[in-house]
């Protein structure tokens, strides 16, 4: 749930989700990185800037 205010105005958004992209990453455990195989999850966080983009997505709609 994402509340927004446009214009003054404020619009809850209940069907989606926030998503935060940064610009510049680097892996949070190094070592991580180079124990890593196809297929783990290696855990990153902000670069040498903390630029990020926000974005709002849909939730996909559950099945059945």
């Amino acid at each position: 749930m994402i509340l927004v205010n446009r214009g003054g105005r404020e619009i809850l958004l209940d069907d989606v989700q926030r998503r935060v992209l940064y610009h510049h990453a680097r892996p949070a455990d190094p070592h991580e990185l180079a124990s890593a195989e196809p297929g783990d999850s290696i855990r990153l966080v902000p670069g040498f800037s903390a630029e990020a983009t926000i974005a709002v997505v849909p939730i996909s709609p559950q099945p059945g």
